[in-house]
């Protein structure tokens, strides 16, 4: 089912994800929404990227912290592996583009995006080789 619709029957004008990773590790994206179209301003990027980081930093030492009850490091471990077809795309984009796998995802939510899909479906759609991305 696709959310974009309901986006913008909500006021939404722009989508920006924003990688919440270290290293080789991808835990996810912190996604966020603006009424107005156009990029993101330099005092916005100021903001989130800043952000992005910190949740990410968190998000690390939730895994590290082992309470005993591995609430933490269970959400994270799924967090990662919950999308593999995601992180397949992606390649099969920086392949097809010859971009780096940051290009390649943007690439693939905005496809997803401006075709009514969720990433996950049209990773699906790459996969099956039913979207190929040239330039």
């Amino acid at each position: 089912m696709s959310r974009a619709p309901q986006a913008v029957e909500l006021g939404v004008r722009a989508v920006f994800s924003l990688p919440l990773n270290h290293s080789a590790v991808a835990i996810g994206t912190l996604d966020l929404y603006r009424d107005r179209t156009g990029p993101l301003t330099e005092s916005d990027r100021s903001f989130a990227f800043p952000a992005a980081d910190a949740i990410t930093t968190a998000l690390l030492a939730l895994q590290a912290q082992d309470s005993g009850d591995g609430l933490g490091a269970s959400w994270l471990d799924e967090a990662e592996t919950d999308h593999e077809e995601v992180h397949q795309a992606t390649g099969m984009i920086m392949v097809h583009l010859g971009v780096d796998p940051h290009h390649a995802l943007a690439r693939l939510r905005a496809y997803a995006f401006s075709h009514g899909q969720t990433v996950t479906e049209a990773a699906f759609d790459v996969i099956a080789g039913r979207i190929r991305f040239r330039d």
